[in-house]
């Protein structure tokens, strides 16, 4: 019975694969349909060795995605080298021994370039004139090769055309010599920028492209021989160009007119990465070869395997084999099985084709045909059926999206920490260290806190943000809406309905969304715990709130009122302010009235009440009579202590008038939390900053932040913005007030919990400002547009419970703190009532803390001695009787 040979061949016509059954023993041009297409092809074996005719056999180099790999034809009917690698194909296209160790069979520089840690060649470098013997040597001995069995004519033809185009080619070479000094460099890999937390832990990073950082020694053994195989089996033989390689591809664009096809090995293929050439001319061939030599001359083998599997590209913005093994299995490169390492070395000649999670088939089919190859050629593989399993289970197990990038996957716990850092990386070192210099920015933000205040703050938004739809209120009520964009949304919604579906783009259709910003500081050091700007961080949603954004604090704004009341000796925690209505007569109101008539947010009063009780309660009349009794030219010093720290910051913000005791005044969260936090600080405000530093890839520390101006408020390194037993008192009252917040129910208690709530006109900011010992922070929900308003959210239902969810989360070192007020408040007996030293007829007295400058110094005139009853007069005796 005749032999047969079976092949899959793909149809030069149609790029389908087909079996292809041939009789090797017939020595003739066979011919071969294509199932599809109809396709002739011709397999020419006139030889005995089955080479292709006018269409190339059995799946070429290219095609199993090798560079200078022999077709499957090829290989049939090639002598193997022995096991050291010595002696050469009989099909003249070379087929390497299965012996990848890092050696060059039979040449003395790639033995010695596995040892070498640096350069693989002669130590000057480059040399063009030494290369030229090298060169013209291989191409003798593929020459050589060619002889057997053939005409010594045609050979001598063949060999003077082909001399002659590589000694052009080479000389183009020497004409066209790149310098490769700074290629050799890039070689080394792209490094994103890492930042990480307090404690060294990874919080995001920074690269438009990142690759592999994987070492020569640190390359795994069975995928560096699996990649051999697909990709250059005469990897560790030639010097940088492959002669067959470089002749089929000049014959087949000598045929077809045109530039198309390479044929280049994996240092040409490194040197188009270094290069990002990717035109197909014959200019970038002539530079990639040129580049290609010098990095034979000046790296090792395996330091030129090591920078290609870090550099390749491999679809969906993976460069290098690390990055792909993460993204496509989620392991580390030397965790990857059989059929994983097989998939990273299909990849290089088609990623976006052989996508393994856009085109699987395609793939498998490609896989399928070199794992048959492999068995032909006795490479060490599992049997056909620990292969099927094996891809099923790794196929199987992929559930990324068709559209997902290794950019995607990138650390970013902490999108607008992310952003502030690339911003501040531009200022401070310029643009071209954004991305992928491999520094390390050292940040003081606590991880946990960062991850907490971005995740819940996402969840608090997606589920209060369902009642709390954007409304328009005046004077109370609410009015219709007018934007014609948000009315046709919710025309759609109404109709369920998407925009899109009725032929509106939706960005033009969005309905305002409920936002909200948080920002975290350690009131002893300034250092920023966590910031979060917002919720959705996109391309188009990148404001950072927490920094950027000034609204209308309201009521949180008190403390700041009642510590200038306190510092002046005009109050003291148990001062009886008069909470009963106050009229302003030719003050401007809201609504442009010649008068002002303040309301308490309740619409009630409760008459005279303790300066502490006031504050907790939040009302608003006893915080404006404080203000007045205070004076705003007094107010005012207040103000550029805790927020304006220049002239223009001071004229162009306050508001030289009352309305700042409930909160008229716009303050960014950032400006909030940095005010309390040097409440908490014994009343010593210290600048904030969030960047320790960042350091090169050498370690070398190119910024140092502590003590920077970062977020450019203008603050003092640090300043005593209040004596410490005013903020000892004032923090006893605003833990008073932090009962009344809301914050439980967010699930953060503490007994030393200090806060304040703020809610705005019209419902249209809602704020919780507060702090523990070792942690200050702000907390703001609302809309972007002032305009809008929620559905009568305070402070307490919407600000309050999301501190709580974010403080919940802070370690035990943030947690368990004290604080250090020096020097002490007193301690005096007052009137219950009046707060003024009591008096024999006081009913009932209380001690209360105060600061030494709000002492009491008259007595209680509320309760006095009783005047005496008038008694009527003795009737005089008569002279009448």
């Amino acid at each position: 019975m005749a032999s047969t040979k079976r092949f899959k061949y793909k149809c030069r016509s149609c790029g389908q694969y087909y079996l292809v059954v041939l009789d090797p023993t017939k020595r003739t041009i066979h011919r071969s349909k294509c199932p599809y297409c109809a396709h002739s092809s011709r397999f020419d074996n006139r030889d005995g060795r089955l080479d292709g005719g006018g269409s190339p056999a059995a799946l070429g180099s290219r095609s199993i995605g090798g560079t200078g790999a022999p077709g499957i034809s090829s290989l049939a009917g090639s002598s193997r080298k022995s096991s050291s690698g010595s002696g050469t194909s009989g099909s003249g296209l070379a087929v390497q021994s299965r012996d990848f160790s890092g050696r060059r069979p039979g040449s003395g520089r790639g033995a010695a370039a596995v040892g070498s840690s640096g350069r693989g060649g002669s130590s000057g470098g480059w040399n063009p004139l030494e290369a030229v013997g090298g060169f013209f040597a291989g191409i003798g001995e593929w020459i050589s090769g060619l002889a057997n069995g053939r005409s010594p004519v045609a050979l001598g033809v063949a060999a003077v055309g082909v001399l002659a185009f590589l000694a052009g080619f080479y000389f183009l070479i020497l004409a066209f010599t790149v310098d490769a000094d700074d290629y050799i460099h890039q070689a080394q890999g792209i490094t994103a920028n890492r930042i990480v937390d307090r404690n060294g832990k990874l919080i995001g990073e920074l690269f438009s492209r990142k690759t592999g950082t994987m070492k020569a020694d640190e390359v795994p053994a069975k995928l560096r021989d699996i990649l051999l195989f697909v990709e250059d089996r005469s990897f560790y033989d030639h010097g940088g160009i492959h002669i067959p390689s470089i002749v089929r591809a000049f014959v087949t664009n000598i045929l077809k007119l045109g530039y198309s096809q390479g044929g280049s090995t994996i240092t040409q293929q490194l040197a188009r990465v270094l290069m990002e050439d990717f035109e197909k001319s014959l200019g970038r061939k002539v530079r990639e070869a040129s580049l290609a030599l010098q990095l034979e001359s000046s790296m090792s083998k395996n330091e030129i395997l090591a920078a290609y599997m870090n550099q390749v590209y491999l679809g969906h913005g993976a460069y290098g084999m690390q990055e792909a093994s993460k993204f496509y299995f989620r392991k580390k490169l030397n965790e990857t099985n059989f059929v994983e390492n097989l998939i990273l070395a299909c990849l290089p000649s088609a990623p976006s084709r052989y996508s393994p999670i856009r085109n699987p088939d395609e793939l498998i089919t490609k896989m399928d045909v070199v794992f048959a190859e492999m068995k032909k050629e006795g490479f060490e593989s599992p049997s056909q059926k620990e292969y099927d399993a094996l891809k099923e289970q790794v196929f199987g197990s992929m559930n990324r999206s068709p559209s997902a990038t290794v950019f995607g996957t990138r650390v970013n716990e902490a999108p607008f920490v992310s952003e502030h850092i690339r911003l501040q990386i531009k200022e401070l070192l310029g643009s071209e260290f954004m991305y992928g210099k491999g520094l390390l920015i050292e940040t003081t933000i606590d991880q946990s806190l960062q991850i907490a205040a971005t995740e819940q703050s996402e969840a608090w938004i997606a589920d209060v943000g369902r009642y709390h739809k954007p409304q328009i209120r005046k004077d109370g009520k609410v009015v219709p809406e007018t934007d014609k964009a948000v009315l046709i949304r919710r025309e759609y919604e109404r109709m369920g309905l998407g925009p899109v579906l009725m032929g509106g783009p939706a960005s033009a259709v969005q309905e305002p969304r409920l936002q909200t910003a948080s920002v975290g500081i350690h009131p002893e050091t300034g250092a920023v715990l966590f910031m979060n700007g917002g919720t959705r961080f996109h391309s188009g949603n990148q404001l950072n709130r927490s920094v950027m954004m000034y609204r209308q604090t309201g009521s949180a704004i008190k403390p700041i009122i009642y510590s200038a009341g306190l510092e002046t000796g005009e109050i003291n925690p148990a001062t009886a302010l008069d909470d009963s209505p106050i009229f302003f007569d030719g003050a401007r109101g809201a609504n442009g009235e010649n008068y002002w008539l303040p309301d308490n947010i309740s619409v009630s009063y409760e008459g005279l009440i303790p300066a502490r009780v006031a504050l907790a309660k939040s009302r608003n009349i006893p915080a404006i009579r404080v203000a007045r009794m205070v004076g705003v030219p007094r107010l005012g010093e207040q103000f550029r202590k805790f927020f304006f720290h220049t002239e223009d910051q001071f004229n162009q913000r306050f508001k030289e008038n009352l309305t700042i005791a409930i909160g008229s005044t716009e303050m960014s969260p950032l400006e909030m939390a940095v005010a309390f936090a040097a409440i908490a600080n014994n009343g010593v405000m210290k600048r904030p900053y969030l960047i320790k530093s960042i350091k090169g890839p050498d370690g070398k520390v190119l910024y140092n932040g502590a003590g920077e101006d970062e977020f450019d408020l203008n603050v003092p390194a640090e300043s005593q913005v209040l004596p410490g037993d005013v903020a000892a008192v004032l923090t006893s009252m605003m833990k008073d007030a932090a009962k009344y917040g809301g914050v439980n129910r967010g699930g953060f208690s503490s007994p030393d919990l200090a806060g304040k709530t703020g809610t705005t006109n019209e419902y249209r900011d809602a704020w919780f400002i507060g702090f523990i010992p070792q942690v200050a922070a702000a907390v703001w929900v609302g809309f972007d547009q002032p305009k809008y308003s929620t559905r009568r959210g305070t402070g307490s239902s919407l600000a309050g419970p999301l501190f709580g969810r974010i403080l919940k989360a802070a370690p035990a070192d943030l947690r368990n703190g004290r604080y250090n007020f020096s020097p002490a408040p007193v301690t005096k007996t007052v009137c219950a009532e009046s707060g003024d030293l009591p008096g024999p007829y006081c009913p009932a007295t209380k001690s209360e803390i105060m600061p030494a400058s709000a002492v009491p110094t008259h007595v209680c005139e509320i309760h006095k001695k009783p005047e005496a009853e008038p008694v009527a007069p003795e009737p005089e005796d008569s002279d009448f009787d």
